[in-house]
């Protein structure tokens, strides 16, 4: 799961790294991720939410950050939200 990160393109630029707040999975995986990221010199910021009104905010973050990439941690709260919208 974390081998792409070290593939990404030096002009990727920031990687965003979206995270449940509420989940020690997520946090966990979070963690993983960035020590990757940052072993071969990629900048990342991580976007923590915990309803659904903090996606709005964690992609105008993504946006203003002009993030390259992102990365969400593979969590139920990601899951139920997209299948409640479609």
């Amino acid at each position: 799961k974390l081998e792409p990160i070290r593939y990404l393109p030096s002009g990727t630029g920031t990687l965003g790294v979206l995270e449940n707040a509420n989940s020690p999975i997520s946090q966990s995986e979070r963690m993983d991720v960035v020590t990757t990221a940052q072993s071969s010199g990629q900048r990342t910021i991580v976007l923590k939410v915990s309803t659904e009104p903090d996606f709005d905010a964690a992609f105008a973050t993504l946006g203003r950050e002009r993030a390259g990439a992102l990365l969400v941690t593979g969590e139920a709260l990601f899951r139920l939200f997209t299948e409640s919208s479609g």
